[in-house]
């Protein structure tokens, strides 16, 4: 039986909630965090925090499966010739 990689397994918990998820070269690309809404929990995903940029908020997802996900989509869509195009996901 072969084993799958599955793009949760990018998600390294640095603290209790909070996700850090890591590109194939080892470096942080983006962060997800529990939030909470009254009695509601989900998940935001920004972008990590370098020195020279503040985070920008992805988005935010029910799941942290789905959260990942849209991590891991904006990361692949803002790589490559295109640039850095908006991401949008989960509803839209």
């Amino acid at each position: 039986m072969a084993t799958t990689w599955h793009l949760i397994l990018n998600a390294v918990e640095s603290q209790v909630g909070t996700w850090v998820m890591i590109g194939p070269l080892d470096q942080p690309y983006a962060l997800v965090t529990i939030v909470r809404n009254g009695g509601e929990f989900g998940y935001r995903v920004t972008t990590f925090e370098h020195d020279d940029q503040a985070p920008t908020i992805i988005g935010y997802n029910w799941t942290l499966i789905g959260a990942t996900k849209g991590a891991h989509s904006w990361f692949t869509a803002t790589r490559g010739p295109s640039g850095r195009p908006f991401a949008a996901w989960g509803g839209e």
